[in-house]
């Protein structure tokens, strides 16, 4: 028999906050547009000493929004920082007498699935999918793949994560898909400003075809092969010019690797940019050579503006993107396959503009926030009427 639903629901929401990222946005979406008369929400972040202030605690904090830190690296024996955050998350879960958690991310998954069943409190997680890196990551995906075999519900952020989770022995009715979406304001006349200004700002003129890439500068980002790309394009003499926004542990490989082909007057690494939404204008494309992903956010905000998008064809991805109808999809790892279609979007100015609508009618129709929103919520009260 299913329970009668108080109001508003108390939602603890825990997550990692390292970088601005797609998994922010994700939560800040979800921290913005979710009913506040309905759901009373509280993040519960997971930080470090030494991370620079470039993450979503500092977004609240101009908003004067509560929340809870969590630091990570607090204590000298590393090892004993995971303990002391079970402590403070299950003091937070009990002190807070939350309704439901909502996890993002191994850390908070683990952490939060040993807090609320302590406390028989009903658990929800989105999965945006799992980065086999090293092996410490590996070994967290793991954990992290045991535990949710457990969670009373769980959001997969594409078709294909939700077949990772399958096999990893999630039960099917337990899984439900929803791909990420995005903030439909934004303003054509801004767009075209911003377009011009940025890039007068880089010394791009109007003969110069702009790539634009945005997220973390990762292995599983495959940008060594949209470097290789690039290369081979200018040997064809194609005036491309390459824009690399984020930050990550691959940026003094990539740099190097573009020094050696002799096309580092081409690339510009432009590091962390907290508007990436006004650079995106500046691109004549957005490129996404990845080896695995999600539902990228960026991606879908670069297709809202009506720009062309050359993707792998990895993960949630083919969900959103047909090729050759709303973009263009590539085999991961294949440099060739990705110069042809960027060459392919160069030399055709019709089919550039074609796909550039049809993508942005894509997200306007499927990727709303309000949508994905309601979808949410469903699941919040779904979950905790049992």
């Amino acid at each position: 028999m299913k329970k009668q639903l108080k109001s508003p629901l108390r939602v603890g929401l825990l997550f990692t906050s390292v970088e601005y990222g797609g998994l922010e946005t994700v939560v800040k979406g979800l921290i913005d547009h979710l009913d506040n008369e309905a759901f009373d929400i509280m993040p519960l972040i997971f930080t470090a000493n030494r991370q620079k202030d470039r993450t979503l605690v500092s977004e609240l904090q101009k908003s004067g929004k509560k929340y809870c830190n969590i630091v990570v690296d607090g204590e000298r024996i590393k090892y004993m920082n995971p303990i002391k955050n079970l402590r403070q998350v299950h003091n937070l879960f009990r002190n807070h007498q939350f309704d439901l958690i909502h996890t993002h991310g191994y850390r908070a998954d683990v952490i939060g699935y040993m807090a609320a069943r302590t406390l028989n409190v009903p658990i929800i997680a989105t999965c945006h999918g799992f980065i086999p890196n090293d092996a410490k990551l590996m070994l967290y995906n793991s954990m992290d793949r045991f535990v949710l075999k457990h969670f009373n519900r769980i959001i997969a952020v594409s078709s294909g994560i939700r077949n990772d989770l399958l096999t990893s022995g999630v039960k099917e009715e337990n899984i439900s898909v929803v791909p990420n979406a995005v903030n439909m304001n934004h303003d054509d006349h801004i767009v075209r400003d911003l377009r011009h200004a940025k890039r007068e700002l880089m010394g791009w003129n109007a003969k110069h075809f702009v790539i634009g890439y945005v997220g973390r500068l990762s292995e599983e980002k495959g940008l060594g092969y949209l470097i290789d790309a690039v290369s081979d394009l200018i040997k064809l003499n194609v005036p491309v010019k390459l824009a690399v926004i984020g930050e990550g542990d691959q940026e003094e490989k990539l740099r190097h690797m573009s020094e050696q082909k002799c096309i580092d007057n081409s690339v510009s690494f432009l590091g962390f940019q907290k508007e990436v939404h006004s650079w995106l204008p500046a691109f004549d494309s957005f490129i996404l050579p990845s080896l695995m992903e999600g539902t990228p956010m960026a991606m879908l905000e670069a297709m809202l503006i009506g720009l062309p998008v050359v993707a792998s064809s990895v993960g949630g991805i083919p969900d959103v993107i047909k090729s050759g109808e709303n973009g263009i999809l590539v085999q991961s790892g294949k440099p060739e396959e990705i110069a042809d279609a960027i060459n392919r979007l160069y030399e055709d100015q019709e089919f550039r503009y074609k796909i550039g609508m049809r993508a942005r009618q894509t997200v306007q129709m499927r990727y709303n926030i309000r949508e994905w929103i309601k979808n949410i919520e469903f699941e919040y009260r779904k979950v905790v009427a049992g």
